[in-house]
């Protein structure tokens, strides 16, 4: 990039463009392989793994997903996660407190019943927002401050 950089400022006028791209494989751990290649003998050619095209060939994007967001949140500071079950995973890794919001949530019982459209249900994602909020001040203050004051 450095380099790039150098090579633009030369000519300011001219409107380069210039593009990173990001590749990685993600390896299946029982065989050693990246997914989804077969467990023995070789894959298709390489047009259908080739940007993952299509939704018959869209291999490993959750995963994908979740580590660029892990990603994102290592580079700025966020205060609260809102996401579906996936989203705990981080939350654990990086001590953000976490609230379990759409679809799917799976690793918790009748969650998907509750209510968030229209007044109530806004009413009632501010007061959860708000408990896990309270919960991280409560486990981050002094002794002192923790107390019940009446």
């Amino acid at each position: 990039r450095c380099h790039a950089k150098t090579l633009f400022d030369k000519n300011l006028d001219a409107k380069p463009w210039f593009g990173l791209e990001q590749e990685y494989f993600m390896m299946n751990p029982t065989n050693g392989k990246p997914i989804p290649f077969p467990a023995t003998g070789y894959p298709n050619p390489q047009g259908q793994y080739y940007c993952s095209v299509g939704t018959l060939n869209n291999f490993g994007r959750k995963l994908a997903d979740m580590h660029l967001m892990h990603s994102w949140i290592k580079d700025e500071s966020v205060d609260l996660l809102i996401g579906n079950t996936y989203g705990k995973y981080i939350a654990r890794d990086e001590n953000i407190p976490f609230l379990r919001h759409g679809f799917p949530i799976i690793d918790r019982i009748g969650h998907s019943y509750f209510p968030s459209l229209g007044y109530m249900g806004a009413l009632s994602l501010v007061e959860k927002i708000l408990g896990l909020m309270m919960d991280r001040q409560d486990a981050e203050c002094p002794e002192e401050k923790f107390e019940l004051v009446m």
